[in-house]
């Protein structure tokens, strides 16, 4: 068939050529028409003529166009976009796991910190603990001797020898439960997630510190909660809360008559939540030191590091807790913290054994 765009395209060339300066006379006129071979692609399909038999220029007819022939466009777009989604994908994930693992370096560091922060407590308590732990040794010595010199003696003093002995053994338990509250203070651990009850966990503390109290004439008062209070999480680090607390309150009365160095320690029980308080009737925080109290080395003694506060909050907000501070400026202060209480009967406690 002619080709009315390859006739055009031959006239354009002629003019073109006349603009040029060319004599008409002189210019060649084709002597064929061009033409274009128009296929129809329905009687292709019906004589079973090979594709590949069909000239690249031929025009095809009634042909149904492909896929990518009718929506390349559309195609690409979509490519592109599902290619962009992927690699913003893996651009997450891939944060997603550096975050995970700065979580996880950042939990390990809180961790080394909380026992480096337990380890400076036993140094500060160092003279209170070899004293509690040199009485029954002492005990446990003098009872031995007393033995000794019954067994010289060579009478018949059974009931001495039997009484002696049961002080040894009650002497030796009583170091070994020293020994045994210290060593589960100061061992390093991962933290854990388990139920315990809060006032066995306040009496340990409170026999962990008496020595301390007794060595610095200070009245430690322990007031438990009437019910009992439960909660979950990681009880030697909630200890170290609460001794970090107690001897600060120490620390801010020590300075004051003899009659009024008394700490107290006490918890309660209140609508799905258990509420501790660490009071002293020291001599108050500032004003302007209350927002700051509980910043990374922010403190207001001369050598402390201002580790402590900060530490106890970073522990108590893990616990899912809240932790603040009221004081009236010379008249002592009440540190506060609150944690979910657990309800569950179904879970058994902790042992503390």
């Amino acid at each position: 068939m002619p080709s009315f765009e390859a006739i055009g395209a031959q006239a354009g060339q002629t003019l073109n050529r006349i603009f040029a300066g060319a004599d008409p006379a002189s210019l060649q006129l084709p002597k064929l028409t061009a033409t274009a071979l128009h296929v129809d692609w329905r009687q292709v399909e019906r004589w079973g003529i090979d594709e590949k038999l069909i000239p690249a220029d031929a025009v095809v007819h009634f042909k149904s166009p492909t896929f990518w022939e009718a929506h390349r466009n559309t195609a690409l777009g979509a490519l592109s976009v599902i290619v962009i989604q992927a690699a913003l994908i893996a651009a997450l994930y891939i944060e997603r796991q550096r975050r995970a693992a700065a979580e996880l370096a950042m939990q390990k560091q809180r961790t080394e910190l909380a026992h480096a922060s337990r380890l400076a407590v036993a140094g500060e308590l160092t003279a209170s603990i070899a004293h509690e732990i040199n009485q029954p040794l002492g005990a446990i010595q003098t009872s031995a001797d007393a033995a000794d010199l019954i067994l010289q003696s060579g009478g018949d003093r059974r009931e001495d020898l039997l009484r002696i002995v049961t002080r040894i053994r009650r002497d030796n338990l009583r170091a070994s439960d020293v020994i045994r509250r210290l060593r589960t203070l100061l061992a390093r651990h991962e933290p854990e997630r388990q139920p315990f009850d809060l006032n066995t966990a306040m009496s340990d503390v409170a026999t962990i510190l008496r020595p301390e109290a007794e060595r610095r004439r200070v009245t430690l008062d322990l007031q438990p909660a009437i019910v009992r209070a439960c909660i979950v999480g990681d009880q030697t680090q909630i200890q170290q809360v609460l001794i970090n607390l107690i001897l600060n309150a120490m620390d801010s009365i020590a300075d004051n008559p003899e009659d009024r160095r008394q700490v107290r320690l006490s918890a309660e029980r209140v609508a799905g939540s258990v509420s501790i308080s660490v009071t002293d009737h020291g001599r108050g925080i500032a004003a302007d030191d209350l927002p700051k109290l509980f910043d990374s080395f922010f403190s207001t003694k001369q050598r402390g590091m201002g580790l402590g506060l900060s530490i106890a909050r970073t522990i108590v907000e893990t616990h899912g807790g809240r932790i603040w501070a009221e004081s009236v400026e010379g008249n002592g202060a009440v540190f506060h913290i609150k944690f979910p209480a657990f309800d569950s009967t179904d879970l058994p406690l902790r042992s503390t054994a």
